[in-house]
């Protein structure tokens, strides 16, 4: 009986936990809302390869978030898609619990166009920090064209860690792969093909164990766009 009484009441208690962590947490969709006053703007380009073409067409969301452990707000505020120059602009109101929090907006880009690098584990073109109402801020930001690299691993005896990257707005987005080891690709392969930006440089970053001693290497290369080149790490 004492079992089955501690057994209801923790099952009472993950509950009771549960219904809190949902209950912290305030999901706000204000994409709808025309604000005319005390506004902010949000304006600027979105590029693509390497920053030398606009990126017309491009369906763009801001907003903020900020998370604990015991919950969090997110605020969707503004959707929009850039225009045949790669403009995009979101006008908003910046609420005092974001200006306390010293802004952390960010501009996300949520369209489908196959003709882009699908962006690595966030959809996140860049951050824009905010301190007060009533500003502008301008943001250049890069979404590249889709290409391909073939890695090539000519000794799968030696373990390899290399990382592609570009870069995409304010962060280095990279595809990670690992010859031997690794938990996400344990398998030894002797080539890997990854996702590239096309019409500018990609950055591969190379680490390699022989024996007790670590070798690194960095070196760039630049694929066309829609191609599919192949590189050999040496």
């Amino acid at each position: 009986m004492f079992k089955k009484q501690m057994k209801y009441l923790l099952s009472v208690i993950l509950v009771s936990i549960s219904l809190l962590f949902v209950s912290c947490w305030n999901e706000i969709d204000d994409t709808n809302k025309v604000y005319t006053t005390n506004t902010t703007t949000i304006t600027g380009k979105i590029v693509t390869e390497g920053g030398t073409a606009p990126a017309k067409g491009v369906k763009l969301n801001l907003d903020w978030i900020i998370q604990s452990e015991l919950g969090g707000t997110h605020r969707s505020i503004a959707n929009t898609v850039t225009d045949a120059n790669g403009i995009f602009k979101f006008v908003f109101y910046a609420s005092d619990t974001e200006l306390y929090f010293q802004g952390g907006y960010r501009i996300n880009y949520i369209g489908t166009d196959t003709n882009y690098v699908k962006l690595v584990n966030t959809n996140i073109l860049g951050y824009v920090p905010l301190y007060k109402r009533d500003t502008v801020i301008d943001k250049i930001l890069l979404l590249p064209k889709r290409s391909f690299i073939k890695i090539k691993i000519p000794d799968t005896k030696i373990q390899t860690y290399f990382y592609v990257y570009y870069r995409c707005g304010d962060l280095d987005f990279k595809n990670s792969y690992q010859n031997g080891g690794s938990k996400y690709y344990p398998e030894i392969v002797s080539e890997k093909t990854v996702e590239a930006a096309g019409n500018q440089l990609n950055y591969i970053r190379i680490s390699k164990r022989i024996g007790d001693e670590d070798i690194f290497v960095t070196d760039s290369v630049y694929v066309p766009i829609g191609n599919t080149i192949v590189y050999s790490i040496k």
